[in-house]
């Protein structure tokens, strides 16, 4: 008998040969399905950041304008934020739990876009020099903690509701999520580039800084976007 038929016999080889084959074909499945459960909100991404450049690149002189503090678009913004916290509490009635996440993101972020955060005290809620500086009035400090404990509290109890949902077998509105915090980020990046370039001396010029701020402002429409693709998804995961 030959060394492969006593390996075989004993059953080395057809226990070892299914370990080496199963972890490869699961990883890609897993990846093709994340791939496919993200592909709606990468379409929403590349399209807005599309239409935004050519926004800064074809008005350039109005698009400051339009993209300003408290301008045009920003306002847009924020009332699809609340169209999606409406759309969340809905949804949220119905049985889903996510439902709730959507609409708590969507409030956070639209706060976070009306600088309310700044907007009652001296200094932001989250900074740390309002309650370490004497000279901030202790009632202030204990208002800006209170609001800020209600918040995260939402926010714990909103994604421990969701969290079987996030964590399911179709994860499609947890991709979507996903990039829209990836999305986010860049776009914080971009909103600080311009002022990094500045302190480096190299100032933007006009056009650039146009194109800059439609990105950024623009950008963030996708947000409320995003968030109200995830409550979209959700029916199609829940059939499945």
């Amino acid at each position: 008998m030959s060394l492969r038929d006593d390996a075989r016999l004993h059953g080395h080889v057809s226990a070892r040969a299914p370990l080496r084959v199963r972890p490869a074909l699961s990883f890609r499945t897993q990846l093709s399905d994340h791939l496919q459960a993200a592909a709606p909100a990468l379409v929403v991404v590349v399209a807005t950041l599309i239409s935004a450049f050519v926004v800064g690149v074809a008005f350039s002189g109005s698009a400051l304008d339009w993209t300003a503090e408290a301008g045009p678009v920003e306002t847009a913004t924020v009332c699809l934020y609340g169209v999606v916290i409406l759309a969340g509490l809905l949804v949220w009635r119905q049985g889903q739990a996510i439902g709730a996440l959507v609409g708590v993101a969507a409030l956070l972020m639209a706060l976070r876009e009306l600088d309310a955060h700044a907007a009652f005290t001296r200094f932001g809620v989250f900074s740390t020099r309002l309650y370490a500086r004497p000279d901030v009035p202790m009632a202030e400090k204990i208002a800006a903690a209170t609001a800020v404990a209600l918040l995260a509290v939402l926010v714990i109890v909103a994604l421990r509701g969701a969290w079987r949902d996030l964590t399911g077998r179709t994860p499609v509105p947890a991709a979507t999520l996903a990039v829209l915090v990836v999305f986010g980020l860049v776009l914080k990046q971009i909103d600080a580039l311009p002022r990094q370039l500045h302190g480096l001396g190299l100032p933007l010029s006009e056009g650039l800084l146009s194109v800059s701020k439609a990105v950024e402002e623009i950008g963030e429409m996708a947000l409320p976007l995003l968030l109200a693709l995830a409550l979209v998804q959700l029916p199609h995961r829940r059939r499945r």
